[in-house]
């Protein structure tokens, strides 16, 4: 993919629309999905965890796409279909291997940080590549809410240093990188590619390696799951992955890379007030104002259309 290739990119509509909508409930459902995995993860391998989910996602968005219309199914595989690869690899296979195998290597607190770093690396590579417009409002919006991000993990998990946990946080950051790369390169495939076909091959593609890398510790993990730890995995699978990712790409062809990306720092609000709300959690003046801050990044990112009316 290169940016000759690109097909130009149109303006959202400012204001609140559906693209929102749609964006927060990826959002929610992302920032739910985080206390249920770290449930989940106490007594399951992270490789075992998503080699069970991938495939339930891959099922749900099988169905969407045998449901969605034959002529929005056809590829132009001469043109795509190295791209559709490349996409599987980098925010499925890439984030997941990075993510994981950092996770092992450094604190939550660092991992979790970390990660907040892909929107930042979305609109880099937005503008860089595929010359996508950047105000300055935008820049802004985007640092605002990382800070929030920033302060809510940190009032939530301490941060570890040293060289062990050094290089875990360069394989988290990898993870980073794999997703904002994802988004950003995500963009002109979807000019070209409807949502649910790009979503489903890409999920597609990657479920035979991530399955493979959990493959051993997936004994382990049956032999210790109850009814619930199955509930969790379908949920998660389904929801967190399948319709999110669809719902993402969505959001990545109606307003632009930048503009989706900001709504990943929803998730951190999102698990912190389910903590405040159900898991009798303080609040605290601290994790208030990262939550507050991230809101009005989100704000300052999505309304740039509306203030310059």
């Amino acid at each position: 993919m290169t940016a000759t290739t690109t097909p130009p990119v149109s303006a959202p509509a400012p204001g609140f629309g559906g693209y929102d909508l749609i964006l927060i409930l990826t959002g929610v459902i992302w920032g739910s999905n985080i206390p249920l995995m770290k449930w989940v993860l106490a007594d399951v391998h992270p490789l075992a965890f998503n080699a069970l989910r991938f495939p339930l996602a891959t099922l749900f968005l099988l169905v969407l796409y045998i449901r969605t219309p034959r002529p929005l199914r056809e590829v132009d595989w001469s043109r795509s279909g190295k791209a559709l690869l490349g996409l599987s690899l980098i925010g499925h296979v890439g984030y997941q291997a990075f993510f994981i195998h950092g996770l092992e290597r450094t604190g939550s607190g660092n991992a979790a940080l970390l990660v907040a770093t892909a929107p930042l690396f979305t609109t880099l590579l937005a503008v860089w590549l595929f010359g996508e417009r950047l105000a300055l409002q935008n820049v802004l919006g985007l640092l605002v809410a990382f800070a929030g991000a920033a302060i809510i993990i940190g009032a939530a998990a301490g941060f570890s240093l040293g060289a062990e946990s050094l290089r875990g946080d360069l394989l988290v950051l990898g993870s980073g990188v794999c997703w904002g790369s994802y988004t950003a390169c995500a963009r002109p495939v979807a000019e070209r590619v409807h949502n649910v076909t790009l979503t489903f091959w890409t999920m597609l593609f990657a479920v035979v390696p991530l399955v493979l890398l959990g493959a051993p510790h997936l004994p382990d993990a049956v032999r210790v799951m109850t009814g619930l730890h199955w509930l969790a995995v379908m949920g998660s699978g389904v929801l967190s992955l399948g319709l999110t990712y669809w719902l993402w790409n969505v959001g990545i062809h109606g307003v632009g890379a930048t503009r989706t990306a900001v709504y990943g720092y929803l998730a951190p609000v999102v698990s912190l007030s389910i903590g405040v709300a159900f898991l009798a959690e303080p609040l605290g003046t601290q994790r208030g104002l990262g939550a507050l801050l991230v809101l009005v990044g989100v704000g300052l990112v999505r309304y740039r259309a509306r203030a310059r009316r």
